[in-house]
Order: C-alpha cells, then structure tokens, then sequence
C-alpha cells in the first residue's frame, strides 16, 4: 500500500528588496511522507527567495533527471535549478551542465558541516553555482506555519534576510552564504 502524500495550497504576497521583485503567487506543493515539514518549509523558502513568474515547482523527490524547483526558458534548457539537501558532486554536476543557474539549499544538522567541508573545494570553481545554508534551528522557527492552507507574507532585505509572517507568526531567516 502505498502512502499518499499530503497536499499544501499556499498563497504568497512576495516582497524582494534585493532583486526589487513584487509578486503574488498561489501554489499547490505535494509532500511526499518521506518528506520532512522541514524541507517542506524550505522549498517554500527557495520560492520566495527567488520568485519570478516563470518559476515552478516541477521535479519529484526522487528523481534524479529533473529539478523540484526550476524556471525554464521557451525552448526548455533551464534558466534556474534548485537542489535541496546535502547534493551529492554528480548531481550538482548534472545541475550545472544543464542551467544557467543552480542553486544548492543546503541543511542537515552537523552533517551539513561535514559535507561543505567536502564539496567546497569542489564547489568554488563553478561561476553559475551558489550555496546557501540552513541549520535546524532556523528552519525549526518555521514549523508553525505548516497547514493546509498557508497565507504567508514574505519580506526580503537587501542583506538577504527573509522576514515570514501570516498575521499570528513572525520569523526572520538569515541564509547563510556558503557559495
């Protein structure tokens, strides 16, 4: 038997000081049970962070030939491509060969550590290629908004702080720069 996932409808009203992108945007994201709440909120997280109109959440969880999150030109080569986790070399390689830009959403506890301290070297020499961290705690303070339905106001700063409210809950997330 196997184990349905759980479906999220989510509105945002996106602020982006940064990039000086305003936009609202309603999506549908499936989480599969294997999925944490945790990775579920940073998906939504790389959403805001680099909403456009184009951008969509495609790929499945485990499918290793396409992104979950990515913007795709009209002749289909990627524009942006988002991984999530600690990805392994081959996969970012995949990544960058095929987009113009990648970002990696790294998190995992001590385990992040580790994996920097081995893909960093590897990593720096990849113009199109950037790496954000989220440790626990930060995506923990996110937690509360997880439901059914989530209406979110999103504020990014120009020192890319990202403010997440719904009206009950505030919360500021710092990514941290790896890449």
């Amino acid at each position: 038997m196997t184990l349905k996932s759980d479906v999220h409808k989510v509105s945002f009203e996106i602020a982006d000081l940064r990039r000086g992108y305003f936009g609202y945007h309603k999506l549908t994201l499936a989480r599969h049970p294997s999925e944490t709440e945790q990775r579920l909120m940073l998906r939504l997280l790389a959403f805001a962070l680099y909403a456009s109109a184009e951008l969509k959440f495609v790929g499945e969880l485990c499918n290793q030939d396409e992104p979950e999150l990515c913007e795709q030109a009209l002749d289909g080569r990627y524009l942006f491509w988002a991984e999530f986790g600690l990805a392994d070399e081959r996969r970012i390689k995949r990544a960058v060969h095929r987009a113009d830009k990648v970002v990696v959403f790294a998190y995992g506890g001590q385990d992040l550590a580790h994996w920097w301290d081995d893909m960093a070297g590897k990593c720096t020499r990849i113009d199109s290629l950037s790496v954000l961290a989220f440790d626990n705690p930060s995506l923990e303070t996110l937690l509360p908004f997880v439901a059914k339905t989530m209406a979110l106001a999103v504020n990014i700063d120009e020192d890319g702080s990202v403010r997440i409210s719904n009206g009950q809950y505030d919360v500021v997330v710092v990514p941290r720069v790896l890449k």
